[in-house]
């Protein structure tokens, strides 16, 4: 059913390939198409990019991973060619997947974050010696953790799914993609 649907409408063939055989829920596929089409519209490219994954379980508060949207992503964005390095608080190791002691180890050097987790410890991240570790400046807040005027005023450009609206919070709609840019 998705491959007809992916075939039609998503035109770059680095999604296509990464989404053929993803077999999720709907509203994980469409999080993750919306994270791919994110990182690919900043980047240009998912070969050679190098990404800090933030938040393995599939839920912050437990060690579980099974059926993980953000392991599953780390996996996929490796295959089209992505350097990931992850951290959880609670997850040490995943196979297949580098993972560092804490978020400013994996972001160094990084392109991209991704926040893919709730857990609590990222609402209170040195946001400045984040981006200070990666060089990149996209900061995808899969989870809504943060507050967008801090991670830009940190240097970063936010991208938000799904965020509620309120002051400075972007739009209302489920589902809709808040940007906030420097300048």
């Amino acid at each position: 059913m998705f491959d007809k649907l992916i075939d039609e409408s998503v035109g770059l063939p680095e999604i296509q390939h990464l989404l053929k055989d993803w077999s999720g829920g709907i509203i994980v596929f469409v999080v993750l198409l919306l994270a791919v089409e994110l990182l690919l519209r900043h980047l240009r490219t998912l070969r050679g990019a190098r990404v800090a994954l933030l938040g393995l379980a599939f839920k912050g508060g437990t060690d579980d991973i099974r059926d993980s949207p953000a392991v599953d992503l780390g996996r996929r964005l490796q295959a089209r060619g992505c350097f990931v390095t992850a951290f959880d608080p609670m997850v040490h190791a995943v196979a297949g997947l580098r993972v560092a002691a804490d978020a400013y180890e994996a972001a160094r050097g990084a392109d991209a974050v991704i926040i893919a987790t709730d857990w609590t410890e990222f609402r209170s991240l040195d946001l400045a010696r984040l981006h200070d570790a990666a060089p990149g400046s996209l900061l995808l807040d899969g989870r809504n953790l943060l507050n967008p005027a801090a991670v830009n005023a940190a240097g970063f450009l936010y991208q938000g799914i799904g965020r509620q609206a309120g002051p400075g919070r972007g739009d209302r709609r489920r589902g809709a993609v808040t940007t906030v840019t420097n300048g």
